[in-house]
C-alpha cells in the first residue's frame, strides 16, 4: 500500500464509516448474495458481528500507519478466523463485499482511485491475516 492511497483511505474513512450500521448490513447482505456458503461461518447474532466488523475496521484503518501495531492485529485476525473455519479462497468474496459496501458508502462519484485504496488495504489486511492463519496451523 502506498502512502497516497493511506492517505485517501485515512481521508474518506470518515464517510464510510459515518453509518456503520448501514456498512455492515450492506457488507453482509453482498457477502451472502455473492457466497451464501459463508453464512454458515457467521454468528446468527448479525448485530454483534456487524458491531465486531466496524470495530475492527475502524482499528485496522486507525493503525495502518503504525504498521507493527497494524501487523499485530491482522495477524491476531488471522488466526483467530482460522477457529472460525475461513479459508483463504474466502478472503476473495470478502474482499469483493467490502469494495461494494465502500463504494456504496461513498457515493457515485467516487473516483476509481479511491476505490483503488481502499482495494489496497483490503489486500494489505487479507495478506497479514493469511499470514497469522497459516502461522496457528503451523
Amino acid at each position: 500500500m502506498r502512502p497516497e492511497q493511506l492517505d485517501l483511505v485515512n481521508a474518506s474513512s470518515a464517510d464510510v464509516t459515518s453509518d456503520p450500521r448501514q456498512f455492515s448490513t450492506t457488507f453482509y447482505d453482498t457477502l451472502f448474495k455473492i457466497a451464501p456458503e459463508l453464512r454458515s461461518i457467521f454468528s446468527d447474532n448479525m448485530v454483534d458481528q456487524r458491531k465486531r466488523l466496524m470495530g475492527e475496521l475502524g482499528f485496522l484503518i486507525s493503525s495502518a500507519q503504525d504498521l507493527d501495531r497494524f501487523t499485530e492485529r491482522a495477524r491476531t485476525l488471522g488466526g483467530r478466523h482460522v477457529g472460525y473455519g475461513v479459508q483463504p479462497a474466502d478472503y476473495k468474496p470478502v474482499k469483493q463485499a467490502f469494495l461494494a459496501s465502500v463504494g456504496e458508502a461513498i457515493g457515485s462519484d467516487c473516483p476509481p482511485e479511491l476505490i483503488e485504496a481502499w482495494e489496497a488495504l483490503i489486500d494489505h489486511i487479507a495478506k497479514v491475516m493469511k499470514q497469522g492463519a497459516a502461522d496457528t496451523l503451523k
